[in-house]
């Protein structure tokens, strides 16, 4: 169904932690913790280790509050 409405260019919002799921049918993937954007990337240029890693945190991501986190890491 996804892929269908893909086809009409229509945008669609998918939750889900299924990684092949994600991959098969999204333009783009961002990543949320805790309500707030982590990171966006696109599918062809990504890994879903690199997906995997920011949403369990052991890869920092974009946002401001996260690279800030990554600092106090740094410095610790």
């Amino acid at each position: 169904m996804i892929r269908d409405l893909r086809r009409h260019d229509v945008s669609v919002i998918v939750f889900s932690h299924n990684m092949q799921q994600l991959m098969s049918v999204a333009d783009r993937i961002t990543v949320m913790r805790l309500g707030r954007s982590i990171a966006t990337r696109t599918v062809r240029d990504t890994q879903v280790s690199e997906i995997v890693g920011l949403i369990t945190g052991a890869i920092p991501g974009d946002s401001a509050e996260a690279l800030a986190q990554q600092e106090a890491q740094s410095a610790a």
